[in-house]
């Protein structure tokens, strides 16, 4: 439900960007008795009159992945910035085409639905391509799918992820002694218990149950259930009469475990064991700790144990904390927080890290916001980036539409392009001092914005759009000093008109 709810919001600022390009959307790339006059040969910036358009608004890839052309109609050259680490693209930008340029989209192939878009910019013109992609059916086993249970029987429990109904099949050659738990007798999306009998035999045992799509043994995963035997040691010839001579015997069993022969006191001086004796030794093990990539503490009991005897034990008790953020190390000054690369869902992970708080908790140095870090964490309402930090990168918070609070620190220098785009719930921001530049579109379409504070003395090197779609009565207020110096400054003439002064 979330992820329509974020394609539906997606859809909504199309619908409010479209309306608000003076119809640009509308040109019809064939009609050339109104084209525009072609891009001037002397270098100039492209003028006002640019316009871009696209043969299709949506595309749906496949959940197989697959290559799909599309073409982009222009009157200047234009460029794209793709905000989907999932969708490839043949070409970054082209030239003025009348009759369309092509361009292929990849994606590969999903086993979740997942959306996103594509912008196309041809001078202050925009074009906004929505994407997605729904989920492939499958059923995919836990790496651990193969379980060894001791001879007196036990739980195991057999993780899976699926897309579609399921259901445990287990052999009918094994369910005397395999059977699914009374609690999850019923459908389930992720796991499911077995319960196992003892083994009351002396030999091992194997069985294969499968988790099959439910009305459809086509789609499976398997799991491999082994049991070992019952232990036991079974005496032979177990009566002696002996003559009264000095002499060695054998005593002769048969066993599946280690022993040891225990002489009674009492015979000690007259009965005594062959030459092989064992003692206590010193042995170690190194275990091997993996990072903690979840967002809770983690813990285990590790045991060492006697060979076939698992009531002889010694335990270990090893507890991880939680990292609690996504974090790359940078350098020896701190590290930078930003989404780990290959398949993430940015809503789903950022909404489970902020665990239903609404903000955001940082407990170690970061010095900077990687680049869509935070995009599209929709359930986030404030966010207060830490001391240390120097850099926002690009769409780090777009599309957290419930964001209502930013905190920036003293010694950020740079925001990012896209960085805050969409945060349509934000009402006043503050950028420090130390701000030396602002990317393009920043703070577009943050259709709330009212005040902006901006203190440096210098303004910022400012991007087209920085502040584009705000609210009607938006004002920024800068260093009274510096006024005209910011009215006249590359990017922030676009927003004369509503720029006063503010003694801070």
């Amino acid at each position: 439900m979330r992820k329509l709810f974020t394609l539906l919001t997606t859809l909504a600022l199309l619908c409010a960007v479209g309306c608000e390009e003076k119809g640009d959307d509308n040109v019809d790339p064939n009609d050339k008795t109104e084209q525009p006059e072609e891009k001037p040969d002397d270098g100039s910036e492209i003028p006002d009159d640019a316009y871009i358009s696209l043969n299709k608004d949506i595309l749906t890839f496949s959940p197989d992945g697959e290559s799909v052309d599309i073409k982009v109609y222009s009157n200047y050259e234009w460029t794209l910035t793709n905000n989907c680490d999932w969708v490839t693209t043949s070409i970054s930008g082209g030239e003025a085409s009348e009759g369309g340029t092509t361009i292929t989209l990849s994606a590969d192939l999903t086993y979740d639905n997942r959306e996103g878009t594509i912008i196309f910019s041809c001078g202050k013109a925009r074009k906004v391509l929505v994407v997605s992609q729904s989920f492939k059916e499958a059923i995919i086993a836990d790496e651990n799918n193969t379980f060894s249970v001791p001879a007196e029987g036990g739980n195991v429990i057999i993780n899976y992820q699926t897309s579609v109904e399921c259901e445990v099949i287990i052999p009918e050659e094994a369910k005397s002694w395999i059977s699914l738990a009374p609690a999850t007798r019923a459908l389930v999306s992720e796991s499911a218990t077995l319960t196992v009998a003892e083994n009351t035999t002396y030999s091992e045992r194997s069985a294969v149950v499968k988790v099959v799509k439910k009305d459809d043994n086509s789609l499976f995963a398997e799991y491999t259930i082994n049991q070992v035997q019952n232990d036991a040691i079974i005496a032979d010839n177990n009566t002696f009469n002996l003559k009264g001579w000095a002499q060695s015997i054998n005593i002769a069993y048969q066993t599946n475990v280690e022993c040891e022969v225990i002489i009674p006191e009492e015979a000690q001086s007259w009965i005594t064991l062959a030459p092989a004796t064992r003692a206590l030794v010193n042995k170690s093990a190194t275990l091997n700790i993996a990072e903690n990539n979840a967002r809770a503490q983690r813990s285990a009991v590790v045991k060492v144990v006697a060979v076939n005897n698992n009531e002889l034990v010694a335990e270990y008790t090893i507890t991880q904390q939680s990292q609690r953020y996504f974090i790359e190390y940078t350098s020896a000054d701190g590290y930078t927080i930003t989404p780990y690369s290959g398949a993430f869902d940015a809503t789903i992970i950022c909404n489970e890290y902020i665990d239903g708080k609404g903000y955001i908790d940082f407990d170690a140095p970061i010095t900077s916001i990687g680049e869509r870090a935070f995009s599209y964490c929709t359930s986030l309402t404030s966010i207060t980036i830490p001391d240390g930090v120097t850099e926002i990168g690009s769409d780090a918070f777009a599309g957290c539409f419930s964001l209502t609070s930013i905190t920036i620190p003293d010694g950020v220098t740079s925001i990012g392009y896209y960085a805050f785009f969409g945060c349509s719930s934000l009402t006043s921001i503050a950028i420090p001092d130390s701000v030396t530049s602002i990317g393009n579109s920043a703070f577009w379409h943050c259709s709330s914005l009212t005040s902006v504070y901006c203190k440096a003395i210098t303004p910022p090197m400012g991007g087209d759009n920085m502040f584009s779609d705000n609210s009607s009565d938006r004002k920024i207020y800068v260093p009274t000093a510096r006024v005209d110096e910011y009215k006249s400054a590359e990017g922030w003439s676009d927003y004369a008109y509503s720029i006063y002064g503010y003694d801070f």
